[in-house]
């Protein structure tokens, strides 16, 4: 299986950008060993760093490291190999008992592309610190790397994390051959092996620096490079401190009389160069003998004194202080400790007989600082016992000396990809500061406990039902499962720049690919904390495009939807009396139910898998690459914006936060219209909020969908939680809020009050959208009535029903035999896409409805849209009020559901027979007027409706834009043509047992006919689907005798337009216009218009239309588009066929 990364690009070596495309060709990025001159590069990637034949990690590495290069690119690309996975094996020849045979590593393929040239290179992916994975991945024998072994154990002969190659060796390991392999169901064996002819690794080393201070990765340094680290000298290629023990010197024959003769003199190890590094400069004091001391001593009782040190140097740093100097167990006074502690640090000085009796004119005031396993630093207070048990690393720093320290510590710290976006409280509401204060302590997290029941596989989910838990994942103090949010001490109204500076997420490593096309997934990788970055104008679900990033359809709308923090759901905050835990949850109980029902994205939110920040953990704000706040309390949140966190892979993105000093450039906003992408103040982790800039509607369908309108976000208001300026929550107590005013900018940005808003599955909705507060009808904008109504294929279904979901797909990978379309169980989609059969609980259903006080919606008149509306009534302001008795939605492109039999006219339909039955089957189908917006929606929709003669334009205008499925039968069966592609409605798959498991559309689902608004390709009418079943079907049988009806479905059409949509290198890309788009043929490929009475065509009939008669001899429907010519609504005469002037070579 491959997965998707964003990489800096490899060296150059020659390497060609690629300026122009061929056009059959630019659907693909170009090919990495297409342009690389050195068809057999091979190196590490690791840190911005590449290093050709060795690396040198540190053993307490917290990131994974990469093989890139044409050989890695080259092998991957080929024979299905970047679907597999790999365990990379390094060897060490070491004869310390502690040592391990194998460090065996999981290796998976990425694939990425350049943002500079557009260049598709495959690589290797290598989970060095990760022994969770490596262990379940790389199990089973292999003794064929080994001289004089039979059989290798698991448990005791490998490592899988590097700390556990040799627990009591010093210095650097240096291993003897690193080997890749092959793996079947997590195994691998000798036979399984990639021999050299394949994959050559035969030059790779990989060096294990115990010690941890590795910085320069590769394979050669300087004296000055190797000391600016910390050591003494540069040795052979690589850093080493004067008098450490090479790796495999406890095996010569002389270390036991070494360390006899260096326990009487420190400076006899230059008498053993075989046995310890020798720097070869400074003043050593004549060797002398003595005999061998008693030397015990390990790594542990080691660290075990580093920390009384520190314990010792940070005593008084407590409010009460505890003697940790001087003691029974801790002998050494302060100064002592003080002198002890630049003696280990090291010194500029070289040593001299004095030493350390005076070092203070040499040596900086090094102190300590303590590393927890969670990568939380301590400098500055003493330790608890918890976290020293936790303790990874003891560390000398240089503190700052600045006469005027500021209150705030710059910092520099690594925020893991598990970290969710909301706080953690304890079941008795306790807030949890940091969880590393209950390493020891077993604690239970607020709420109903999510789990796996069989976590291996991440499979049967339990405690699903209405759980936010189940969205964030569930807290664990023990670093298994999901984080909270980590916390930040900050000071209480002053201004911080906060950037993300490295790394790369990965939300769901091993969740299922997209159906429509197996690069794309709903959870792509992202880096830098910008995010899921949409990149191209594509319009296919089922190829490339020019969606590089591989962000799918359904889910991410190609990278384009912006995700909300499951804690920032508005409309969901009820004040409670007397606690403040009990008013939490059920705001959280609330925000779960919205989330589950499909309210996942809106326009206010962020990009998916960005890095956010929060002063109070329920107002996110996006900060990427960079961002100035303002702090509103005295602490900071960092969190990912990724549900689901438990399922993410457990790496780090590097976040600075500084004092803000008014010269760094960088966003203030979560994202300014008024600035270019690329401008250096825009916001990397808000860019999705481009695409929810609009004027009309159709600027949001074509860009995100048919779920979303153009709408006035001011005049959203909802009851908010307030807080203190410690960040302690109000008992009773809110505030009511528009959206703009719940952000960090607390304003809305930009010219406009307009965005694409929100309007599918889970939405908040009046499900009388045409009355005020007061009952007045049709009361307000049509901006207004948007914000507040459903989009074309959902209807309002009252809060007080019992349809609704009450769970999520909580699966990775969920086998099911429906591949395609909304009710495929892809993770964090509803269980049902259709009705549900659960009533909210009453908390949320009480928590809602106090929200529809300030938002001006009676409480009567709430709901929540639901897929599915009202079929029988051609008024849509009816038809949103109530769901479809037959189920019928559409789940694959959601634009609308339409009446495919029509055996009863729809009411306020004009017309009788086939032309009654013709205008049914639309009615339900989107129209949009000259400027883009529904006319629906319209002020004088309801004048509309009451004249016959505009309702009769309308549908007619809706015949010319919209068709539903069937329109070509079997002359004698009736049977569709294309009934292989036209899917039954769900409550019908689902009862008996159905499947979809090739691509295919809805039976009773609008398709867009030619000229008209669409957001992807298979939106329109005909598709390729229809293509290319069209090409294999009779037209005598299918197209009524007629050849011209068949090619009408073979030449297909594609949403675009006459521009080509340029390449994202490319530098008119930013001038491309998406919302132009409209459904047509191609630029470059053929079409036909066939005329009543031509010789070619002399069966032909164009005023006989499929969609009046879809089995009838001679019809013709690529002039359907027509009875649109005279549609645009005005009190004009009543038009039937007979009035159109349909093309024809005679009179009549």
């Amino acid at each position: 299986m491959v997965f998707t990364a964003c990489l800096p690009s490899s060296p150059s070596k020659g390497r060609k950008k690629i300026i122009e495309e061929d056009a059959s060709t630019a659907a693909s990025p170009t090919d990495f060993s297409d342009t690389t001159s050195d068809q057999d590069e091979l190196y590490w990637y690791s840190n911005a760093t590449y290093s050709e034949a060795e690396i040198t990690i540190n053993q307490d590495i917290k990131t994974e490291i990469y093989l890139k290069g044409t050989r890695i690119h080259n092998y991957l690309k080929v024979n299905s190999n970047d679907l597999k996975t790999y365990c990379v094996v390094s060897t060490y020849s070491l004869t310390d008992p502690s040592k391990k045979e194998q460090y065996r590593i999981r290796a998976v393929p990425v694939a990425f592309n350049n943002i500079d040239t557009g260049i598709l290179e495959y690589a290797l992916r290598l989970d060095v610190h990760d022994d969770t994975v490596n262990s379940a991945a790389c199990t089973g024998d292999t003794t064929s790397l080994l001289d004089n072994v039979t059989s290798i154990d698991d448990a005791t002969d490998v490592a899988f994390k590097p700390s556990d190659v040799c627990t009591d060796c010093s210095g650097i390991l240096t291993s003897d051959s690193v080997i890749i392999y092959n793996t079947t169901s997590n195994a691998m064996s000798d036979s399984s092996i990639i021999e050299t002819t394949s994959l050559d690794f035969s030059e790779l080393t990989l060096k294990i620096d115990i010690l941890n201070s590795s910085t320069n990765t590769g394979g050669t340094c300087t004296n000055s490079e190797c000391q600016a680290q910390g050591y003494n000298c540069c040795v052979n290629g690589q850093c080493v401190n004067d008098g450490d023990e090479k790796p495999g010197s406890t095996t010569h024959t002389d270390y036991t009389q070494s360390q006899t003769d260096i326990a009487i003199n420190a400076a006899n190890f230059i008498l053993y160069p075989e046995i310890y590094y020798v720097c070869g400069s400074g003043t050593y004091a004549t060797p002398t003998a003595t005999t061998p001391p008693d030397v015990d001593a390990t790594s542990a009782a080691y660290q075990s004194g580093l920390i009384e040190q520190y314990q010792c140097l940070n005593e008084s740093a407590q409010a009460a202080p505890t003697p940790f100097c001087g003691i029974a167990t801790y002998t050494p006074s302060y100064s002592e400790t003080v002198t002890d502690i630049k003696y280990v640090c090291g010194c500029d000085a070289t040593p001299t007989a004095s030493y350390p009796d005076d070092p203070a004119t040499a040596c900086p005031d090094y102190l300590l600082k303590v590393t927890l396993n969670d990568g939380t630093v301590i400098k500055d207070r003493v330790l608890s016992s918890s976290e020293i048990a936790y303790a990874a690393t003891v560390e000398c720093y240089v503190p700052d000396t600045g006469a005027d320290p500021t209150p705030f510590q710059n910092l520099e710290l690594a925020v893991n990809n598990r970290r969710a976006p909301a706080r953690m409280f304890l079941d008795d509401g306790t807030p949890v500061a940091d969880i590393a204060d209950y390493y020891e302590t077993p604690v239970v997290a607020e709420g109903t406990p999510f789990m796996y029941l069989d976590e291996n596989n991440k499979t049967l989910p339990d405690g699903t039902t209405f759980n936010m838990n189940s969205i964030t994942g569930q807290f664990d103090v023990n670093l298994t499962q999901a984080l909270p949010a980590i916390l930040i001490n900050v000071d209480y109204d002053a201004m911080y720049t906060i950037a993300a500076i490295d790394g790369y997420s990965t939300p769901c490593l091993t969740c299922a690919r997209d159906s429509w096309f197996s690069a794309f997934t709903a959870y792509p990788e992202s880096q830098m904390g910008g995010g899921l970055q949409a990149v191209g104008n594509s319009t296919e679900r089922d190829g490339w495009g020019d969606n590089i990033n591989y962000g799918n359809y359904e889910d991410t709308v190609f990278g384009r939807a912006c995700w909300l923090p499951p804690t920032m759901i508005p409309f969901s905050h009820n004040p409670h009396a007397t606690s403040v835990q009990t008013q939490r949850q059920d705001r959280k109980q609330t925000q779960a139910a919205f989330w589950i029902n499909g309210y996942q994205r809106d326009w206010w939110g962020f990009n998916k898998n960005a890095l956010l920040g929060s002063f109070d953990g329920s107002t996110w704000f996006a900060i990427g690459k960079g961002r100035r706040v303002r702090a509103t309390s005295s602490k900071l949140w960092l969190a990912i914006n990724t549900p689901y966190s438990d399922l993410a892979e457990p790496t780090d993105i590097t976040v600075q936060v500084l004092a803000d000093d008014a010269l760094n450039t960088v966003s203030e906003y979560d994202y300014d219209p008024d600035l270019t992408y690329n401008h250096p103040e825009q916001n990397s982790a808000g860019t999705c909020q481009q695409y929810h800039m609009c004027n009309v509607d159709s600027d949001c369908i074509t860009k995100l969908g048919w779920e979303y309108f153009c709408a006035d976000v001011s005049k959203y208001k909802t009851l908010w939680p307030d807080y203190d300026s410690s960040a302690d929550e109000d008992v009773n107590d809110s505030k009511t809020f528009s959206i703009g005013q719940i952000l960090k900018q607390q304003s809305i940005v930009g010219g406009t009050n307009y965005r694409c808003v929100y309007r599918g599955s889970g939405a908040p909705c009046k499900i009388d959208y045409t009355t005020d507060s007061n009952g007045t009808a049709n009361a307000g904008s049509e901006r207004d009535r948007k914000a507040w109504s459903c989009a074309p294929n959902f209807h309002c279904e009252d809060v007080d029903n019992s349809t609704f979901n009450r769970s999520i797909n909580r699966e990775k990978d969920a086998l099911n035999t429906i591949l395609f379309g909304q009710q495929a169980p892809v993770l964090g989609r509803p269980a049902m896409y259709v009705a549900d059969a659960y009533s909210l609980p009453t908390e949320v259903v009480t928590n809602m409805k106090a929200n529809a006080t300030p938002a001006g919606i009676p409480d009567t008149n709430l709901g929540m849209c639901r897929p599915g509306k009202d079929l029988t009534d051609a008024d849509q302001r009816v038809a949103h009020q109530s769901s479809d008795s037959s189920g019928r939605a559409d789940y694959i492109s959601q634009i609308a559901s339409c009446d495919i039999d029509a055996s009863t006219i729809a009411t306020n339909i004009v017309g009788t027979g086939n032309t009654g039955k013709a205008r049914t089957r639309v009615a339900s189908c989107p129209l949009l007027d000259s400027d883009g917006n529904y006319y629906y929606q319209d002020d004088d929709y309801d004048t509309m409706m009451a004249s016959s003669s505009i309702r009769e334009t309308l549908q007619n205008q809706s015949r010319a834009r919209n068709t539903c499925a069937s329109q070509a039968q079997h002359k004698t069966t009736s049977t569709s043509a294309f009934d292989s592609i036209e899917g039954d409605t769900l409550s019908n798959i689902l009862g008996s047992g159905g499947s979809i498991f090739e691509p295919s559309m809805v039976k009773n689902a609008c398709l867009r006919r030619a000229g008209s608004v669409c957001h992807t390709n298979l939106d329109c009418y005909p598709n390729k689907l229809h293509s290319e079943i069209a090409e294999t079907k009779s037209y005598q049988d299918y197209f009524g005798g007629n050849e011209g009806e068949r090619k009408f479905f073979e030449e297909y059409l594609v949403c675009g337009q006459a521009q080509t949509p340029p390449y994202y290198t490319s530098d008119d890309y930013f001038d491309y216009d998406i919302t132009k788009n409209k459904c047509c043929r191609e630029v470059g490929n053929s079409i036909t218009l066939f005329t009543e009475g031509a010789s070619d065509s002399a069966s032909l009939e164009t005023d006989k239309l499929s969609d009046l008669d879809a089995n009838a001899d001679n019809r013709y429907s690529r002039y359907t588009t027509y009875l649109g010519a005279k549609a645009y609504p005005s009190p004009t005469p009543s038009l039937s066929n007979a009035d159109y002037n349909w093309p024809k070579t005679t009179a009549g």
